[in-house]
Formats: structure tokens, sequence, C-alpha cells
């Protein structure tokens, strides 16, 4: 198989069935052994995106990185955020591209007409703990509060974290299973995943990253430009604006 260069344009024709998904794959094992490049496969829209998805990892072998970006799921006129579950997903995604060399970005078309953050956003934004680190507790909480996390009673979704006494449980964007961190004064004696469901702790880890919990920062000076943006480009009276008062409260 001849491989296109950057710039030149290449089509394949009577692909029929799941034939496209096995082209894609043969593809990117092809690229993963003869050169530093990744796909980027775009879906028509979110259930096209999980089929090729499921595709793709069927006829991939292990060498074979495939990374799904997904959708908001909102419409633009919608007064209501993505869900946090789809968030993790993309910063996730968005915190792999930087370094992804080869593999499948698996996108759908509406992705492309959407604004991302600058590509620094989420390693500037992220925290890496590991276990015996010394972490100010204090500290560490208003850094989980500057990144969007939630402080709640008892964590169960992406975003949230609550403090128990020397326990300080999180729920990092981008994994699956929430955070126990045990303090010793401000050493970090301890990582476990624990169950949302029943708050039991499970499997010890020796490091964890906590990567944001907002595609957009929504700290004081955030919050303050968007402000000073909105009253420049809209006349009226702002404070009326959900959207001016919903962004302006955090």
């Amino acid at each position: 198989m001849k491989l296109p260069q950057a710039g030149e344009y290449c089509a394949w024709g009577g692909l029929i069935g799941a034939s496209g998904s096995l082209a894609t794959a043969e593809l990117s094992m092809i690229l993963t052994s003869v050169e530093c490049r990744p796909l980027v496969f775009l879906a028509e829209d979110s259930r096209h995106a999980d089929q090729l998805e499921a595709e793709i990892r069927f006829f991939s072998d292990s060498t074979v990185s495939i990374v799904r970006f997904a959708e908001w799921e909102t419409l633009p006129w919608d007064n209501f955020s993505p869900h946090q579950d789809i968030i993790s997903q993309r910063l996730s995604a968005l915190s792999a591209l930087p370094s992804m060399k080869t593999g499948i970005l698996i996108a759908t078309v509406n992705i492309l007409h959407q604004r991302l953050p600058p590509l620094n956003y989420v390693a500037s934004r992220s925290l890496s703990l590991v276990c015996g680190q010394q972490l100010p507790r204090k500290d560490f909480t208003n850094s989980l509060i500057n990144a969007g996390y939630l402080r709640v009673p008892h964590v169960s979704e992406h975003g949230e974290f609550a403090v128990r006494g020397s326990l300080i449980d999180v729920f990092p964007m981008g994994t699956n299973t929430p955070v126990r961190i045990d303090f010793f004064d401000d050493d970090i004696e301890s990582l476990r995943y624990f169950s949302a469901e029943t708050q039991l702790s499970s499997q010890k880890i020796n490091a964890i990253q906590i990567l944001p919990a907002r595609e957009i920062p929504l700290d004081k000076d955030a919050i303050a430009l968007f402000r000073n943006n909105y009253r420049e480009r809209f006349e009226g009276q702002p404070g009326k604006s959900r959207v001016y008062q919903d962004v302006s409260s955090g």
C-alpha cells in the first residue's frame, strides 16, 4: 500500500460494511511500523462512531492505540452542560493527543465545528499525585476547586471531591473509578480506588493524575475575562443574561 504524503488527496472506494474499519485498522498498523503518524477517522454521528470504534478494535491488534473523542451531545441553545461522563472522556482524549504519535482518533464531523482549549490547557491544570509526596491539604483542596471540582459530602460522579478528616476522595476526570487519598499530616500515605456505590476501598495504586474538571477554566481570572468580553460584544444589560449569570457564579 502506498502511503499518501502530507497534503495529498487519496480516496478508497467500494468499501462495504465493516471493510472501511478493516482498511483503517490495517493502515494504522502500517503507519505504526513505518512512520509516526496518527489517523483521524470521522464518523457521521455518535452512534456511527460507536460502531466504528467497535469494528476497529475488533480488527486491530494491541499495538494500535484507539482514542475516542466524544461529542457534547447538547445543542447550541441548550441551557445545561454536557454530562460529566462525556466531559471526562473528552478530557482524557485531550490529555492523550499531544503525545499521540500513532494510533487512531475517532470523532464525529460535528466536533470539527467546536472550539477546543489551547494545547497546554489540560497539562497546565493537571495534578500528579504520588504516594509519599508532600502535599498541603488546604492547598490541594484549593487546587481542586480552581480546577473546577465540586466539593460534596460523598463522591458519586466525575468532577467531585469530599473531605473527611485525613481522607480526601476524588473522582478524577478521565478515570473510571474514584480515588481515596489518605494523608498523614501533609504527606500522602496511600492512594486507593474505591466504589462510588459502596464507598469501600479496593485496589492500592502508587500514582494518579487528576485532570481539570472542565474544558474551560472557571477560576477568578477566567470569569473576569469572560465578563469583560461579554460586555464588549453584547449590548444591553448583561446581568439579565442567564449565561452571564451562570458563568459569573462559576
